[in-house]
């Protein structure tokens, strides 16, 4: 279930109306569907045209882009292109252009506005946490719940901006111990994936370098990047990994004192206070946990600073959602930028969001549903064709293929 809450007041500067005008829209390198999703969301929801710079990483996919868009290139709505930060300056300058949008890092961000005075809309980077919360689980439930939230951590090997990066656990939860065990089993067995994205290795290094107590899962070396675990203390200010983006597959595992009231509480402090960002965050409780302290629960939805926060469920699906806004919380200036300005997907067209806020179940059919995103899902490969398939033609068949797959991978 996805819900959207909306700015109460003045609406401020979200700089999301673009309407009427060619926007540049600088496409990511690392999920290949942002710069197709960022387009429409463009054409659609501003009145704009568009021209996409294809990520120098995705320049493979370029055929298949502008096959997809092929209709509104004929009719001069689209153009495509691909490059690097020469191309990208050289559209976000040209005198033809009248806004920009950029998915990347705050650098890249940086750099543009440094070079433009034009409209600037982006979906930056986050330090994504994971606040869970006690209680007596079962093992099943436990196991489920770790290969949950290291898919998370691990979806596209962990560069991506939602990215699961700091998991909060309770201190004084009696199951702590046995919960992180749960997750180290299913890092030690996913497969070997290589370091594709630029900079990764080395970024690991830099992140990780004189510390103690890592635990890595895995092959080391110039083109891997073991998963790995490290424990930091919540209370550090000077910790790398409340401060950058890892865009490795790096997981920190902060612990907080207290009963679940302080201990929640103080999470939602943390990760507003300390951690990078304020695209993306999520909850995950038991049943009888969320009955228990609904109005604690509720008041933590609140107040945590995110455009998306997931309840048991992955807080990435709120980009899955094309329904839905996607981008960082409101009120974002090019002063304070964190996880970017204004919105992109919203296919409602919804007007000054300030967060979207999906809820899933916690322990679906018993463990048996895994969704095509699990990193121990096996059929995930013909789950997305099938899929594909449904989206061409939505046959009952299909979906009941869909769903069998579903529950016996």
């Amino acid at each position: 279930m996805a819900s959207t809450w909306f700015q109460l007041g003045p609406a401020g500067d979200t700089a999301d109306d673009a309407g009427g005008r060619v926007v540049a829209v600088m496409g990511a390198g690392n999920v290949t569907s942002i710069g197709v999703l960022d387009v429409l969301s463009k054409l659609v929801n501003d009145n704009a045209v568009c021209i996409l710079k294809v990520h120098a990483l995705l320049k493979p996919l370029v055929p298949v882009f502008t096959e997809i868009f092929a209709p509104l290139i004929d009719e001069g709505f689209v153009a495509a292109t691909c490059g690097d930060a020469g191309e990208g300056a050289f559209l976000c300058s040209h005198p033809l252009v009248d806004a920009v949008h950029v998915t990347g890092s705050a650098a890249t961000y940086g750099a543009i506005a440094a070079e433009t005075t034009k409209p600037l809309t982006a979906e930056l980077g986050n330090v994504t946490p994971a606040i869970v919360m006690g209680g007596k689980w079962s093992r099943r439930e436990i196991d489920y719940v770790a290969e949950s939230l290291v898919s998370a951590k691990l979806h596209n090997d962990g560069y991506d901006c939602v990215a699961l990066q700091v998991l909060v656990l309770p201190a004084r939860w009696p199951q702590r111990t046995e919960f992180v065990a749960a997750v180290e089993r299913v890092l030690g067995r996913v497969a070997e994936r290589p370091a594709y994205y630029p900079g990764s290795v080395s970024r690991f290094r830099d992140l990780t370098a004189g510390r103690s107590g890592l635990r890595s899962f895995g092959r080391m070396d110039d083109g891997h990047v073991a998963p790995t675990i490290i424990d930091v203390d919540w209370r550090d200010d000077a910790e790398p990994l409340f401060t950058q983006e890892a865009f490795c597959p790096l997981l920190a595992i902060a612990t907080i004192d207290g009963e679940p009231v302080e201990f929640l509480r103080d999470a939602v402090r943390f990760c507003n206070e300390r951690l990078y960002g304020d695209l993306a965050a999520h909850i995950v409780a038991r049943p009888t946990t969320l009955r228990e302290y609904a109005a604690d629960v509720d008041a933590a939805v609140e107040q945590l600073r995110y455009g998306s926060v997931g309840v048991n469920l992955w807080c990435g699906v709120g980009f899955l959602l094309a329904e839905v806004p996607w981008g960082a919380t409101s009120g974002n200036t090019s002063n304070c930028i964190r996880s970017g300005r204004g919105t992109v997907h919203n296919a409602f067209r919804l007007r000054h969001p300030q967060k979207s806020v999906l809820r899933g179940p916690f322990f679906p059919l018993g463990g048996l549903l895994r969704p095509p995103w699990f990193v121990m899902q096996r059929n995930a490969r013909a789950i997305s064709t099938l899929l594909c398939d449904y989206e061409r033609r939505a046959a009952p068949l299909t979906l009941a293929r869909l769903a069998l797959l579903t529950m016996t991978g």
